[in-house]
């Protein structure tokens, strides 16, 4: 109830203090586990306590390639996470993914929903639908399960859930239930969706493909179908930790 995150209530995450410094009683404090199942007896997020010296690769950088569709209703259901759906009637860019009515995202739109690139029809999503889907194609072509930590970084407003090769790995103020025209929970300050956050993905190392294909696919969430503005900018970095 009230700003409390609604993500954890059945769905099988679990509420998760963002700073374990933090006071408790702040519903601000909180936010939706990055796993279903929390982390019980360890660090809630990668950069928690973990050694402060590492050397980093980027798998997937800001900037990449994108497809984007904003849908018109629930037609397509969950068909469009897999790794081999077919995107190419999407617009085509790179990320970041989104708009902006008034100032503050134009700098990191790589494609812009309103304004697409190489004459494409625009698909707007202010007074249309608060969802947009994303889908970003990358290589890995060093075995995934040698790296020590996997982190999902991301750019957003004002929510997400993301799926590696068709499954969840990641969410932030989104619903339990999720459809072709969901939005997320609460707004977020523009001044936050312009920094990378960073989401813990290394126990899905697994779902990744050495030498193929992989696919990152989100679903963005603004809090309103009439917000002003809109982002979806995501990067994958891989950490080998020095200890």
């Amino acid at each position: 109830a009230g700003r409390w995150p609604a993500g954890p209530d059945g769905s099988g995450f679990t509420l998760a203090k963002r700073d374990p410094m933090t006071a408790t009683a702040d519903a601000d404090h909180w936010t939706v586990s990055q796993q279903r199942g929390g982390t019980p007896g360890t660090l809630n997020f990668i950069n928690d306590g973990t050694p402060s010296t590492f050397t980093t690769s980027t798998l997937l950088a800001s900037g990449a390639p994108v497809t984007a569709l904003v849908p018109s209703n629930d037609s397509l259901g969950s068909s469009w996470i897999s790794p081999t759906f077919n995107d190419a009637s999407w617009l085509t860019g790179t990320t970041g993914v989104g708009y902006e009515s008034s100032s503050g995202f134009e700098s990191l739109l790589g494609l812009d929903l309103d304004d697409p690139p190489n004459a494409q029809t625009p698909q707007p999503m202010n007074g249309v639908n608060a969802t947009v889907y994303v889908r970003v194609d990358f290589q890995v072509s060093s075995d995934p399960n040698q790296y020590d930590a996997i982190a999902l970084k991301m750019k957003y407003d004002d929510g997400f859930v993301a799926y590696l090769n068709g499954t969840e790995v990641a969410r932030d103020n989104a619903p339990n239930l999720l459809s072709g025209t969901a939005g997320a929970e609460i707004s977020q300050d523009d001044s936050n969706a312009v920094v990378f956050r960073e989401f813990d993905i290394t126990s899905f190392s697994h779902l990744l493909v050495q030498d193929e294909t992989n696919v990152l696919a989100i679903h963005g969430l603004n809090f309103e179908i009439t917000s002003s503005d809109m982002l979806i900018m995501p990067e994958i970095e891989v950490r080998d930790f020095d200890i």
